[in-house]
């Protein structure tokens, strides 16, 4: 039996070698989605890294900074729990209040 390829995004797959489940997994996790996940990270902790800053300058210094900072630090929070060892769980977090 002949390998057939099958063309996703950038990738060629082998369909004898590369089942459907694992193609799937492949094209959600393309090198461009990963990319673009990394870009909206960045977007987050930048956002953060300047408030902060204009915090401790005395810039904008108002209940809406310190209330956008302390959403920001949460969100950065949660994201980095994801490469924390272990792996925190969900119901480890039941009963932090959200925003």
């Amino acid at each position: 039996m002949a390998a057939t390829t099958t063309a996703h995004e950038h990738m060629v797959v082998q369909d004898t070698l590369v089942g459907v489940g694992a193609a799937a997994h492949i094209a959600r996790h393309s090198p461009g989605r990963v990319l673009a996940d990394i870009a909206a990270k960045e977007r987050i902790l930048l956002q953060y890294e300047r408030l902060r800053q204009r915090w401790e300058q005395g810039e904008g210094a108002d209940d809406a900074t310190a209330g956008a900072i302390d959403s920001l630090e949460k969100a950065l929070h949660a994201l980095a729990a994801a490469y924390a060892e272990p792996v925190p769980v969900a119901e480890a977090y039941a009963d932090e209040p959200l925003f």
